[in-house]
């Protein structure tokens, strides 16, 4: 595998931010190979705030930057609310592109289920909102 200097300076940036690099020096200590992989299953996307990388981690999906505090939890109250699961595949998108179809909510007035465009306002300082647009 082969790198461009930008990917170095983020593989660079990542293992050397606090708890990244605790975690990668304790589970295994064989090599390159072994950051690689676990660099590759974990990392999601850039932030789009701050452009460090985002992990996923037991709970959610936080960025690298300790000044940072991007963070997409798995029990998001959106989709806890509409039965649906936030799953990595939603999560990589809305890093990526800012936005995803979502489809197989279920209404908690109808209890019927509906589909719509989930968009990622993440601009402030707090936590990431959410925006539901509806298509016809």
């Amino acid at each position: 595998m082969s790198y461009t200097l930008k990917e170095t300076e983020d593989v660079n940036h990542i293992t050397s931010s606090p708890g990244v690099a605790d975690t990668l020096h304790n589970s295994n200590s064989s090599g390159i190979a072994n950051v690689d992989h676990a660099l590759n299953k974990s990392i999601i996307g850039n932030c789009p705030r701050c452009k460090a990388a985002v992990m996923e981690k037991f709970r959610g999906y936080f960025c690298c930057n300790p000044n940072c505090k991007f963070a997409l939890f798995k029990d998001a109250g959106l989709f806890t609310s509409q039965k649906r699961t936030f799953d990595r595949s939603i999560a990589i998108a809305l890093v990526t592109n800012g936005s995803v179809f979502v489809t197989g909510f279920i209404s908690q007035k109808t209890h019927m289920p509906y589909n719509a465009l989930v968009r990622l306002d993440s601009e402030g300082d707090g936590w990431p909102q959410f925006r539901l647009e509806f298509v016809k």
